[in-house]
């Protein structure tokens, strides 16, 4: 006896499985997918949070590198306009930045995590992958002529003006030195004498010299990351 084979049905049923494990694996990745984005969203959030207050620290930072930097301009005029030799009178403001100073460290700690857990590939950006990756970079740069900055105030400067104005007395003016510097006035406006000379106007002209550089990459700084929070906000889902 021969029996006719249903190929109909053997193939509506094949037809079904495949469509239905086409279905699941569908289903699978539409989850993933969903999961995926979800933790972007999350990871776009802290991102963005950090960024935020990470920028307001460095506007303020800023502020202060390009206040040195004017006060220090106004300096080294007086100075080679009073001339080797004498002795004038400054106001204690534009002598800040021969014991001051201004460091910043940015809070990294969820661009670090991301960085380190290889999960950057969360963010579908490309763009703002390679951002987040070289702000380390923008930040490095800074904190390295901010740390010359440091570096030359406490070994050079003020060793170098000892007799050429009162350190001890200035000092007390703007509060001892920290880590970071000090920006905060403890005592009234005062002026001082400051007897002008070569070496003087040497290490006063260096000071400045560096005071422009930090506002150079203080700025550099400052776009790369506010160019960042910018893309941030572009690729974060609404609500």
């Amino acid at each position: 006896m021969t029996q006719r084979i249903p190929w109909l049905r053997i193939l509506v049923e094949g037809a079904v499985i495949v469509a239905s494990i086409l279905l699941a694996f569908s289903i699978d990745a539409w989850w993933a997918g969903m999961q995926d984005r979800a933790e972007e969203r999350l990871v776009l959030q802290a991102l963005q949070t950090e960024f935020d207050e990470n920028l307001s620290v460095l506007r303020g930072v800023h502020e202060v590198h390009e206040r040195y930097e004017a006060e220090l301009s106004d300096l080294v005029g007086r100075m080679v306009n009073a001339g080797d030799g004498n002795t004038f009178a400054v106001a204690d403001s534009l002598l800040r930045p021969l014991v001051s100073f201004r460091t910043a460290d940015p809070a990294m700690g969820t661009l670090n995590t991301l960085l380190a857990s290889g999960r950057i590939d969360l963010i579908r950006s490309q763009d703002l992958q390679k951002a987040l990756a070289g702000w380390p970079a923008a930040l490095e740069d800074a904190a390295e002529d901010e740390a010359l900055v440091r570096d030359f105030v406490h070994g050079q400067l003020m060793a170098g003006l000892v007799g050429a104005v009162d350190l001890g007395r200035l000092l007390d003016s703007w509060g001892a030195l920290g880590p970071t510097g000090r920006t905060t006035r403890t005592s009234g406006p005062v002026e001082y004498s400051l007897r002008v000379s070569e070496r003087s106007r040497a290490l006063v002209g260096q000071r400045h010299h560096l005071a422009r550089l930090v506002v150079l990459q203080s700025q550099n700084r400052l776009d790369a990351g506010e160019a960042i929070l910018a893309m941030i906000n572009r690729e974060l889902p609404p609500a």
